[in-house]
């Protein structure tokens, strides 16, 4: 601690940034390491040619273990949440704005069994001075330093696409990006020299975590249950007069990505119409299994196929986004319960948009874990300022009732700083505000929507109004606005279409927005406990000058 706060004071007295500061502190203090190094009594080169030597390449790899680690924190410590690339921009020298790592155009390679690499040029080597800074190496051997450099490895889907039915497998599920931090150490010099220097290189992988890919998410494309039962009409007459099979009508617009482990996606022929590759559905490798798009003019009577729309993934399922060993949210509990944000008996929330939250009359401020829990059901609305997870206890719904917003309205870009999760443990409803036959009130939702995935507790989300809220006219279905994502046993269902003109007759049609940042970002302990964006794999060894041409440690 003495160490830190004394590099903090002369980082501080010298007017650079918090992250900054982050990024330079991090592996200052850790490279200063290798400055004890410089402490030990040089010997000659017999001796470092024999133990001494080997024990100087044991130094220089924990040296090069301790950057590694200095420069994972310093990437973590970015801004940047989305591309480690763009994160290792500003890890810069001190007093510079010069990468420590240069990541420009990088030489890309061929692809090789699916995997792509860009190799980055080497760094420099680099040393630290008496002060903590990083800087130039010295040139005659007299300080430890190392260089560095990313090797970016793209691997493409395991399973291949259906070319026949016009899939792109590039689409239908994100690849799998890492990058490899390539670090080379050099100690135990000959005195006023760079000869039979102690050398170390390790590799060390980096990947992004991924949370969320698709904009709609589910186990199944049936009709939960629940909402048959609560359809307010006979079920006959639903049967002749609407669509029952979840079809995507032609009013709907998604932008992203949807999913289901079902075997089938069903949408009008006018929905989306120009979009050709992520709608996916799964298939064991080689099937022929394929979602329905209907030729007829009508476009939602159960035409023939129309296979130049159909788009498919040979895949088995997807495992759908969950708490990793905590399926029914205890731990979420527990963080809201020590925040004095967990609630019991039926409660009424609206949102702030200065940050507080008004819960039954009683203002409060959001909390400072990010996480609320309920243990009956409860309203949700409101402006967020901020991030929140709002979690209810299993077999418990949660219920939507009006806009639910971030500070700012209408998000037009994923620089949002707000970000809202609501993680039910059964359905998710969102209201019509319309108790009659009349049309629904449009309505905003800006969050990841996750209703129950468990066998115990199937869920979905829907609109208990879908069958009887009647639109004004034929073409003027009140939207369902929705940005970031949504997941669910059974996929939502919030309105019905007309089988012969793909319109929606009642509830809302879809407007669906996939939030990008929920790739590599959630809202607070959502679906991990850890908020750390990046996976480290373990430290390799590779080989420094293995043959006669191979000189990356020696420059």
């Amino acid at each position: 601690m003495e160490t830190k706060n004394k590099y903090k004071k002369i980082y501080a007295s010298r007017n650079i940034d918090e992250s900054g500061y982050a990024m330079i502190l991090a592996l200052g203090i850790v490279i200063l390491t290798i400055g004890i190094l410089t402490s030990m009594t040089l010997l000659t080169i017999k001796d470092v040619q024999s133990s001494s030597k080997n024990r100087g390449v044991l130094e220089a790899r924990i040296s090069g273990e301790s950057a590694v680690d200095s420069l994972y924190a310093a990437i973590n410590a970015s801004g940047e949440k989305s591309d480690i690339t763009e994160a290792l921009k500003a890890f810069k020298l001190f007093g510079t704005t010069t990468p420590i790592v240069p990541t420009g155009a990088g030489s890309t390679g061929t692809e090789v069994d699916g995997v792509t690499k860009t190799t980055y040029g080497w760094s420099t080597y680099y040393g630290i001075d008496s002060n903590g800074a990083i800087g130039a190496c010295p040139a005659l051997g007299t300080t430890p330093c190392f260089r560095m450099r990313l090797i970016k490895v793209i691997t493409k889907p395991d399973y291949t696409d259906d070319i026949a039915n016009n899939a792109n497998v590039d689409d239908i599920s994100a690849k799998r990006e890492e990058y490899v931090i390539d670090i080379v150490t050099r100690t135990k010099c000959q005195p006023n020299t760079t000869i039979n220097c102690s050398y170390s290189r390790i590799q060390q992988n980096i990947s992004l975590r991924k949370y969320v890919e698709y904009v709609s998410i589910s186990a199944s494309e049936s009709i939960a249950d629940v909402v048959r039962d609560n359809a307010g009409v006979p079920g006959s007459a639903l049967n002749t007069i609407y669509s029952l099979n979840n079809y995507y009508s032609g009013q709907d617009k998604v932008s992203g990505k949807i999913h289901t482990n079902d075997n089938v996606i069903r949408a009008c022929n006018n929905f989306n119409q120009g979009v050709t590759s992520w709608i996916t559905a799964k298939g064991s490798a080689g099937s022929s299994t394929a979602g329905v798009f209907p030729t007829s003019a009508n476009g939602c009577d159960q035409g023939a196929t129309d296979v130049a729309k159909v788009k498919k993934a040979t895949r088995v399922e997807l495992a759908l986004p969950d708490r990793s060993g905590d399926t029914d949210a205890v731990f979420l509990e527990t963080i809201a319960a020590g925040d004095d944000a967990e609630y019991f008996g039926y409660r009424n929330v609206v949102f702030k948009d200065n940050g507080t939250y008004d819960i039954d009359g009683e203002i409060k401020k959001m909390p400072s874990s990010g996480v609320m829990y309920f243990n009956d059901e409860s309203k949700i609305q409101g402006v967020v300022s901020g991030r929140i997870t709002i979690v209810s206890k299993p077999g418990t719904d949660i219920v939507i009732d009006g806009n639910l917003t971030y500070e700012g309205g209408t998000v037009t870009t994923s620089a949002n700083k707000d970000m809202t999760g609501v993680y039910s443990g059964k359905d998710i409803k969102i209201l019509c505000r319309n108790i009659g036959t009349g049309p629904c009130t449009p309505i905003e939702i800006h969050a990841f929507l996750k209703a129950s995935i468990t066998a115990t507790y199937p869920g979905t989300i829907w609109n208990p109004n879908w069958a009887t809220s009647k639109v004004a006219s034929a073409g003027a279905a009140p939207p369902l606005t929705l940005f970031g994502a949504m997941e669910s046993y059974y996929r939502g269902t919030f309105g019905s279409i007309d089988s012969t003109s793909e319109n929606v007759q009642t509830g809302f049609k879809k407007a669906f927005t996939y939030d990008s940042r929920l790739l590599n970002q959630q809202p607070p302990f959502m679906l991990r406990d850890g908020t750390v964006p990046f996976i480290r794999n373990a430290v390799k060894d590779v080989p420094c000058g293995s043959t006669p041409t191979d000189t990356v440690c020696k420059n």
